[in-house]
């Protein structure tokens, strides 16, 4: 059985994988914990198309010294680009928060194969999923552009508003910056 991520899509825990729900599906997830809670419905829009809103409160339970304390709104899309094979893994594309004030901002490469009882993900990142720790960006070669990644997020309060890119595309960031890998496995 398939198995939503904390952040609603196919995936283990907070990471994505090449799984997408069966056609039509509709699903609804909550995440709780001290730092934020996480509403989401994520619905199979076509065999290939899997596609998440997400509401994010973070610091609900009002502890003290958080850094944060906003109400965050967002959308995600991950595409199928090849079923699993005997011999090749499923492969999928993704973009994390492409409307929203960039906090859970990301974009992914994934690949998920079957072996034995084992259901094993390895991906590739930029924004969150490079984290500290990323390396620098391969596409570089193709110009400094994809080297820096625009921040994007803001959480300062100003205009009355959290976040300058709330509700606005955050194309301009797409694949920029450090890269990371990121992986999983899950068995029955």
């Amino acid at each position: 059985a398939l198995i939503a991520s904390d952040l609603g899509t196919t995936g283990l825990i907070s990471v994505p994988t090449a799984r997408v729900m069966s056609d039509g599906n509709l699903a609804t997830t909550l995440t709780r914990n001290n730092v934020v809670d996480i509403y989401n419905v994520s619905f199979q829009a076509s065999p290939f198309i899997e596609a998440t809103f997400r509401y994010s409160n973070f610091n609900p339970r009002d502890i003290e010294g958080s850094p944060l304390d906003i109400q965050d709104r967002s959308f995600e899309i991950k595409a199928l680009l090849r079923s699993e094979q005997r011999l090749t893994p499923a492969l999928a594309i993704g973009v994390r928060d492409i409307l929203g004030t960039g906090y859970w901002s990301g974009e992914y490469l994934v690949a998920s194969k079957k072996i034995f009882a084992g259901d094993y993900s390895f991906g590739l990142g930029w924004g969150r999923y490079a984290g500290s720790s990323g390396f620098k960006n391969p596409l570089s070669i193709f110009g400094d552009k994809f080297t820096n990644r625009p921040d994007g997020v803001d959480l300062d309060f100003i205009g009355g508003e959290f976040g300058i890119v709330g509700g606005k595309s955050r194309a301009k960031s797409f694949l920029k910056g450090d890269i990371g890998f990121f992986g999983g496995v899950s068995y029955p």
